[in-house]
């Protein structure tokens, strides 16, 4: 490696001939694919939720109150 000198990425032709593959592109039999369904209304405040659907079909159900409340977490923290 120079200063000054082009380097040829590894996955440069792939990526021009539409060919790379991404995380997206992945699929496993079996696998979980995660969902998250955000509010519609901008400024609205949510007072409660019913996930009784989203419980009989789903794996697990993450809701806000049981996510940590940082809103900017650190590297470490």
């Amino acid at each position: 490696m120079a200063i000054g000198k082009s380097l040829k990425r590894v996955e440069a032709e792939a990526k021009v001939a539409g060919r790379a593959q991404y995380t997206d592109d992945f699929f496993i039999p079996g696998m979980l694919v995660a969902k998250y369904l955000r509010s519609t209304i901008a400024h609205g405040r949510v007072k409660e939720t019913d996930n009784a659907k989203a419980e009989a079909i789903a794996k697990a159900v993450n809701k806000y109150k049981e996510l940590p409340q940082n809103k900017f977490p650190a590297a470490g923290l």
